[in-house]
């Protein structure tokens, strides 16, 4: 108990210091001046950010979730159902951090961008309370995430029949952000086939975006925004698994998973300042906040289904269902954002292959690793001119296991497509890895609970 707990100490240490490595580095360029086009071009500058994929250490080499997918060494992030489960005559405590690396190629009817950042995904931990029966699970993961720089040419036209000459300009925006969550929950096992599960979470929400204009007259000099936006409200989700042996030959398994998170209504509190330059002397000209700025962003339900089948101990196959109602999402700042958003639906299938369970497997390096390979495709949440934003993406990854514990290391890949090149919309070529970090330390050295 005392090792596994120096273990997270050490992993805080670890998320901490990782956070302050996050970059976004994201251009896109266009000549109409159309903030429409500018928003399309960076997603995630839509609303309130990208949603963000939840995949498990367990499955995310298959491009799932795991809702259904049970992995006795590493965190389920998915399911509060299966916290509970902690098979074996040891109880072991497992604990998750898990880093990415995103590099995004932008490519519109003329230009051509690209962005790249590091993140931190997700921070887990699931304990044993009562042992292969109940277990509690506290940890942090964002819903959506922000994060762009969008640059705009353009040309302000002076009104017919008026002696003013046009005025170029350039307009750069900075936007970062999104929801996250702090979780707790348990799991319990009602008997050796079905199990439920419960979290309650506190949404943080956090956007913040910067403006800067800046005018070819040196007379009009240069115009900067700053918004924020900050709320935050309580959350909860519910989950549920079914497992049975034997049903289509001798010891298979069929386990089915779900999970569903209620809708919920974040209220804003918003500021607003602006600054004008004028012969590089700034001068505040605006500034809003409290009720002045308040508004709301609401979060859709969602729906979460999975089937997995191990027709023997070292093959898994599984496939998942995701259903978010984005059509009832709001974000009151921007009507025309909302007229964007439409129910999201994401269907993913893999397999993995475990050659370490086979019975009298021979010792080896290769033979200590899990591989998977997968596919996903995402209708997306946004659709604009009738243009629904989808993403294909493949996956794959392997986990490397500790020789001297039951701890792992997984590294997954991800390669995929995103969006239209067209009607001044952009197409996103995506490529990706995650290395989680999966502790898993016997909690005791005698079963104390039974």
């Amino acid at each position: 108990m005392k090792r596994f707990l120096m273990h997270t100490v050490q992993t805080l240490f670890v998320v901490a210091a990782l956070m302050t490595l996050q970059s976004v580095k994201t251009v896109a360029q266009t000549t109409s001046g159309d903030t429409r086009t500018n928003t399309g071009s960076v997603y995630s500058s839509i609303g309130f950010g990208m949603p963000e994929d939840n995949l498990s250490p367990g499955s995310a080499s298959m491009g799932l979730a795991g809702v259904s997918t049970f992995d006795p060494y590493s965190a389920n992030t998915t399911n509060p159902a299966l916290w509970g489960h902690n098979p074996g005559t040891r109880p072991f405590g497992r604990g998750l951090l898990r880093v990415g690396y995103e590099t995004v190629d932008a490519s519109g009817s003329s230009e051509v961008a690209t962005f790249s950042q590091i993140t931190v995904d997700q921070f887990r931990i699931v304990l044993p309370i009562l042992h292969d029966q109940i277990g509690f699970s506290l940890g942090f993961q964002p819903l959506t995430r922000a994060g762009y720089q969008v640059m705009n040419v353009g040309v302000l036209e002076p009104e017919p029949g008026t002696n003013v000459e046009p005025v170029n300009y350039f307009t750069e925006v900075f936007g970062r952000g999104g929801v996250n969550r702090v979780e707790a929950g348990a799991g319990f096992r009602l008997t050796s086939n079905i199990s439920v599960g419960y979290a309650g979470s506190l949404l943080f929400s956090s956007i913040k975006r910067d403006t800067q204009h800046f005018f070819d007259d040196s007379g009009l000099g240069s115009l900067a925004y700053r918004e924020e936006m900050n709320g935050f409200r309580m959350n909860h989700r519910f989950g549920a698994n079914v497992r049975h042996r034997g049903i289509l030959r001798e010891q298979d398994l069929v386990s089915l998973g779900a999970t569903f998170r209620l809708p919920v209504r974040i209220d804003m509190d918003r500021s607003l300042e602006s600054v004008r330059i004028l012969q590089d002397f700034p001068r505040t000209i605006e500034h809003i906040s409290g009720s002045a700025g308040n508004g709301s962003i609401h979060i859709p339900a969602e729906l979460n289904l999975g089937l997995t089948y191990e027709p023997v101990s070292t093959v898994v196959l599984a496939a998942e269902w995701l259903g978010q109602q984005w059509s009832d999402a709001g974000f009151s700042y921007s009507p025309q954002h909302e007229s964007w958003f439409t129910d999201r639906n994401r269907i993913a299938a893999g397999g993995q292959y475990h050659p370490y369970r086979q019975e009298g497997a021979t010792p080896g390096f290769f033979n200590n690793m899990k591989y998977g390979v997968g596919v996903s495709y995402d209708t997306g949440h946004l659709e604009i001119d009738g243009n629904r934003i989808e993403t294909l993406m493949f996956h794959t990854g392997f986990g490397i296991l500790s020789p001297r514990s039951v701890s792992s290391i997984g590294l997954s890949f991800q390669f995929g497509i995103r969006g239209i090149e067209s009607q001044n919309l952009v197409r996103e070529t995506i490529w990706g890895v995650k290395l989680s970090l999966n502790l898993t330390e016997e909690m005791f050295r005698r079963q104390l609970f039974q």
